[in-house]
């Protein structure tokens, strides 16, 4: 298969070849996602949804919007009662471009960590912003 002399570039896209050899994107492997043709990594976004105050923790994600190609931010997180939805929209609207912007939030009352304390993404992922799927709480009752 690989022959001396091969070459590639590792760019973090999953992409899906067809019968005539034309390339497709797919996806975004890793940590980062693929929405109106620009990769966001999710650690901007948690950066700044962090520094909101009353945000005790955040995670961030893409998630599959039915007739678009890539995938829309979303953010999961747990807040304070101190939390305000309007300081969280301002500041998201003044230090993130609007392709990174999330589109969905999702609040919990505790984040969904792994064996080793890293945020559980995948069955959020799977969940999307589909209410028949999650328990929608608001961040008041948490």
């Amino acid at each position: 298969m690989y022959e001396k002399g091969d070459q590639w570039f590792r760019t973090g896209d999953l992409l899906r070849k067809d019968k005539s050899g034309y390339f497709y994107f797919v996806d975004r492997i890793g940590d980062t996602f693929r929405w109106k043709g620009e990769n966001v990594a999710t650690s901007e976004i948690e950066l700044v949804i962090a520094s909101v105050p009353g945000v005790k923790d955040v995670n961030v994600y893409g998630v599959q919007v039915p007739g678009h190609d890539g995938r829309a931010g979303m953010a999961s997180l747990t807040v304070e009662p101190t939390f305000s939805l309007e300081e969280l929209y301002s500041r998201i609207r003044a230090e993130l471009p609007t392709y990174a912007q999330p589109l969905f939030v999702r609040f919990q009352p505790e984040m969904d960590l792994t064996g080793t304390f890293k945020h559980k993404k995948f069955d959020l992922q799977a969940q999307g912003f589909n209410p028949d799927l999650i328990k929608v709480q608001s961040p008041r009752s948490i």
